[in-house]
């Protein structure tokens, strides 16, 4: 399965270091906006906060399986629903809410406290509602909050601080 935002990283590596391209399994995009004005103007200062609290951040998607195959050990059948986490597969099962529950679980430790679920644009808002209700249930020690992500081939994009 083809993810863009995993091969344009792989391309700024490329241009940046000006070797070879590498291979990216997973890329998460961080998008700031400053203008030098306001409460965080873009400085060196910030832009240094900015990394290293990136570090604290785990990312997560939630897709389908496009073919049968096997990745990091676990067997997947084609479309199968998987989580895909910074680090490789976090789930594979046959329903979008159970993969994006065990997605969660394998992210959330004891030291997270913010859990936002991205829903795409093949998932309703009621679901994307109901799958927050049992992730509230579930991890009760967390914050967590719904945006509309709008993003297609993604049912969810999910971030844990």
């Amino acid at each position: 399965q083809f993810d863009q935002r995993s091969d344009s990283a792989a391309q700024c590596v490329q241009l940046m270091t000006g070797g070879e391209r590498p291979l990216v399994r997973a890329a998460t995009e961080y998008l700031f906006e400053s203008a030098g004005e306001g409460p965080f103007p873009f400085t060196e200062e910030n832009l240094e906060n900015m990394k290293a609290e990136m570090g604290h951040v785990k990312t997560g998607q939630v897709t389908y399986a496009v073919r049968t195959t096997n990745i990091d050990g676990m067997d997947i059948t084609q479309g199968d629903i998987m989580a895909i986490g910074d680090g490789g597969m976090l789930a594979v099962e046959k329903t979008i809410p159970d993969a994006t529950l065990k997605a969660l679980e394998a992210m959330i430790d004891e030291e997270s406290e913010l859990v936002t679920v991205y829903y795409g644009a093949d998932v309703s808002e009621e679901d994307a509602e109901a799958l927050c209700e049992k992730a509230r249930e579930k991890f009760a020690d967390v914050e967590i909050e719904l945006q509309d992500g709008g993003q297609p081939v993604y049912y969810y994009l999910l971030s844990v601080e």
